[in-house]
Order: C-alpha cells, then sequence, then structure tokens
C-alpha cells in the first residue's frame, strides 16, 4: 500500500502558498484543457475540482453544496490563482467565498 507521501497530486491540486494560506495556485496542465491545439482552455469541471479541493483543505471540512460562475476562462500553461474566505455562518455551517483569476482575469463566486 502507497502511503499518501508517494501518490502524486491530481492535476486539479493547487499550491497552498504557505506564508498567505487562504490563497492557493494552479499551474494549468494539458490534462485538465480542452479546445484547439493553438487556444487549449481549462475545462470548467477541473476548475471547479481545483476551487472545491482548495476550500476543503483550507477549511478542513467537506464541502456539501458548490456552485461556480466563470467569467473568462484560464488556457494553458497560465497559473490560476484561488482565494478563499469565510463570509459567514455558524459553528457547523458556514458559507465561503473563492476568488479565482488567471493572469490579470479574475472570477468570483
Amino acid at each position: 500500500m502507497n502511503s499518501s507521501a508517494d501518490q502524486k497530486a491530481a492535476f486539479w491540486h493547487a499550491v497552498q502558498n504557505p506564508e498567505q494560506p487562504h490563497r492557493f495556485s494552479l499551474a494549468v496542465p494539458p490534462e485538465a484543457c480542452v479546445g484547439p491545439a493553438q487556444r487549449q482552455f481549462l475545462m470548467g469541471g477541473a476548475a471547479m475540482a481545483s476551487a472545491v479541493d482548495a476550500l476543503e483543505r483550507y477549511f478542513e471540512k467537506p464541502l456539501l453544496w458548490a456552485a461556480i460562475h466563470f467569467l473568462n476562462a484560464g488556457f494553458l500553461d497560465e497559473t490560476v490563482d484561488i482565494e478563499v474566505e469565510r463570509v459567514s455562518g455558524g459553528a457547523a455551517l458556514f458559507r465561503p467565498w473563492r476568488r479565482c483569476g488567471a493572469e490579470t482575469r479574475c472570477c468570483s463566486g
């Protein structure tokens, strides 16, 4: 049986910033992209998986429901930044927020 340290991270696994743990970054890999060869872009499901994964790791709780709104795409070899914060809620349930952006483009939801 392999330990978790021996296993390769999933392609949607964003890297957490050690100095700012609420910030994550994802270098968009080819296996997460679709589209014509000259304009490969990040699949919506992979972007959603990255956002969900970042939220679950930051808050150390499973996510029960999620929605995402795309204002623009992240493209192959760009870095997508994911920022999370708690905006409301109580001890058991709360509403997190994530803001994702690639280069100068930004989306939130």
